[in-house]
């Protein structure tokens, strides 16, 4: 067939299967520090320490060398490390497809696919761990076939040396993920497990100088870097327990999640494998599949298969995630090897389609589809929020301040600029819950009332001005709302206004509020949800008093979101007791809207919170049965002792005990 040939050298052809995605991410890549979990791989590239468990120390290792590259801001050269790796998996697909069905287009159609396919694009433009747990995964799946193929004893012996080294440098950097996958692998190899076995003791060494990594991680996590997630790592079952992310055991686990956020769940996932690479690319996929019996290699494909299967079967059974729109969008990314196996298929469709009619030589154009359909999300060589947001908080705080921030959002972007970009030096930041950064106040094992004992020891005893991202249980001191965060003041200060919002918030929010609708990255769109709730609740708090008419025209345009409204219905509620008619007339009806029109993924404390607002309208009306059952609703979407319902639901049914 005229399309297997090629007059182009074999490392010639690698060389354009990796530069083609490069250039693309490079391009692509976020110039500033994002939002999910970039500032934190960020901050441990630059000070060389451990990230959240299970620590991920080669990303870090490899990450510092990238700091020094003279390009661009600290947080683009990190994200050059995804870029590469990304780059690297889809030069190691090309040459696992031209290998399997000799045919240099068919492996770019594969690559590129995968390349420009819309989540392994996003994670190639970030600092994240999973492009490099993929370019680790296929090159242990090509040197499986390399070792398949070989009868030469000797260098079979090299390449399951190599296989064990480079399997360990795959546990230093996601091992659940590549241990998901591993059955494949196993498959692969299991002609020559004798072999294996044999020389198991080699194996071990080589296998445990790839776990090398982790010896830098203990080593690095007693040293007192600037940024530590956890802090010293001093025994051994503290390292295994770190490891084995047993810290993060409720993440995994939402104690929330019900079987119908799991099949909620299992259903996204099938949605998000389709999206990969379009209906008519998931139609290819599935064509592949039924040709595969007619390949005379089909164990590489059963070994696709198997990792596929085990992947997808394994995180079915062990993730227990809410569904909604932070949960999916973590969970998308964990099967990004399977996304890449399945090109093994979509090469195959193709190739198939090609047979049967010669006008399937437009499919060849998959890649160029891929690209123009998902080239607006991923993008983001013009990202810049977290930038004004983090420089808008860091630059509206008093001199020499102390900052308690809390959440992924403030924790990881706002000590980039101060502690990477040197914004703002004279302000010292901690974490809340003592995550993250060197100089925590506690552990993070601490408990709440300890974490309020030192805190409030710090209000009484230091001269300097306090200011926290969270309202923090348990502490004996007056909070100031400034919009963008509290200010704290001790008890024995002259009481000042509950809520003061600052010049820097009011502008801030005036210039973003034309952004709606939001950034398609999910993190960035629920952070300028949250602001937008923010603001509306400053306006709602003008609303119905002699400022009515100047705020209107905000809430107008604020109605068109739903935490716009919320934050809106919010401020009346908090300023004013209203007129019944007001209630009657404008917010139950916009209440009983949001709750018709709530997205399926929002997240259950906000699905819960009209039901709530309706209560406390409903109680101030005179109407306890209505504020009874709405009470109960909002207990029903959000089961949990932070949810306020449960303790008004409690106040209403002790009144009729009553």
């Amino acid at each position: 067939m005229a399309y297997t040939r090629t007059s182009i050298s074999i490392p010639s052809h690698l060389l354009i299967a990796f530069m083609l995605p490069f250039l693309l991410y490079a391009y692509c890549a976020a110039p500033t520090v994002a939002l999910e979990d970039d500032g934190f791989f960020i901050l441990n590239a630059y000070f060389s320490s451990v990230n959240h468990p299970p620590g991920y120390p080669l990303f870090s290792m490899i990450g510092k060398l990238f700091t020094y590259l003279p390009i661009g801001s600290v947080a683009y050269r990190v994200h050059l490390v995804s870029a590469l790796f990304g780059a690297l998996t889809c030069l190691m697909l090309w040459y696992i497809v031209y290998h399997l069905l000799n045919s240099a287009i068919l492996a770019y159609i594969a690559s590129l696919s995968l390349a420009t396919s819309s989540t392994f694009w996003s994670q190639a433009v970030i600092a994240e761990v999973y492009t490099l747990n993929t370019f680790i995964f296929f090159s242990l799946f090509a040197l499986g076939m390399a070792i398949s193929n070989s009868s030469n004893h000797q260098s079979i012996q090299r390449l399951l040396l190599l296989f064990s080294f480079l399997y360990g440098l795959g546990l230093a950097n996601h091992w659940p993920l590549l241990v998901m996958a591993t059955p494949g692998l196993i498959i692969l190899l299991w002609p020559h497990r004798l072999m294996f076995f044999k020389s198991l003791h080699y194996q071990l060494i080589c296998l445990s100088l790839g776990l090398t990594p982790y010896i830098w991680m203990v080593y690095r996590s007693q040293a007192q870097p600037a940024a530590n997630f956890m802090g010293p790592i001093l025994t051994a079952s503290s390292f295994l327990d770190y490891v084995s992310r047993k810290d993060f055991a409720g993440t995994d686990n939402n104690m929330l999640a019900t079987y119908k956020d799991k099949i909620n769940l299992i259903a996204f996932a099938i949605r998000e494998t389709v999206a990969q690479f379009s209906y008519i690319g998931t139609v290819l996929i599935l064509l592949g599949f039924h040709q595969q019996h007619k390949e005379t290699n089909q164990r590489y494909y059963y070994a696709a298969l198997a990792s596929i299967i085990s992947t997808f079967t394994i995180l079915f059974w062990k993730i227990n995630f809410n569904y909604d729109a932070l949960y999916t969008a973590a969970f998308k990314v964990y099967p990004l090897v399977t996304y890449g196996l399945l090109t093994l298929w979509l090469a195959m469709g193709i190739q198939a389609a090609l047979k049967y009619a010669k006008i399937a030589i437009v499919l060849l154009l998959l890649p160029l589809g891929l690209f123009a359909t998902n080239i607006k999300q991923n993008d983001r060589s013009d990202y810049d929020w977290s930038e004004r947001y983090s420089k808008t908080v860091l630059h509206s705080l008093p001199a020499n301040a102390i900052a308690i921030v809390d959440g992924d959002i403030d924790m990881g972007t706002l000590a980039y600029f101060h502690l990477i970009e040197n914004f703002r030096p004279d302000i010292t930041l901690y974490t809340y819950n003592g995550l993250v950064l060197g100089n925590r106040l506690y552990s993070p094992r601490s408990s709440i009332s300890e974490r309020a004992t030192i805190i409030n020891r710090l209000v009484r005893t230091t001269d300097r001005p306090i200011i926290t991202t969270k309202k923090i249980p348990g502490l004996n001191a007056r909070l100031v709302d400034n919009g963008l965060y509290f200010h704290v003041q001790p008890t024995n200060h002259q009481p000042s206004a509950k809520i003061k919002f600052s010049e820097e918030f009011w502008d801030f929010f005036e210039k973003e509020l034309p952004t709606i609708p939001y950034h398609k990255d999910a993190w960035s769109q629920f952070h300028q949800e949250l602001i937008t709730e923010r603001f509306g609740q400053l306006v709602g708090l003008h609303l119905y008093t002699s400022e009515h008419s100047k705020y209107m025209p905000y809430a107008d345009r604020l109605q068109a979101s739903y935490f716009g409204s919320l934050g809106l219905v919010n401020g009346i509620l908090l300023r004013n007791r209203a007129d019944n008619s007001v209630y009657q007339n404008e917010l139950i009806p916009l209440l009983k809207r949001l709750i018709e029109t709530a997205p399926n993924d929002l997240t259950k404390p906000y699905k819960s919170r009209p039901h709530t607002a309706l209560g406390i309208i409903y109680t101030r009306i005179g109407e306890k049965q209505l504020a009874l059952e709405s009470l109960k609703r909002s207990v029903a979407e959000f089961p949990h002792q932070d949810n306020q319902a449960v303790k008004l639901l409690g106040n209403i049914i002790g009144d009729k005990l009553k």
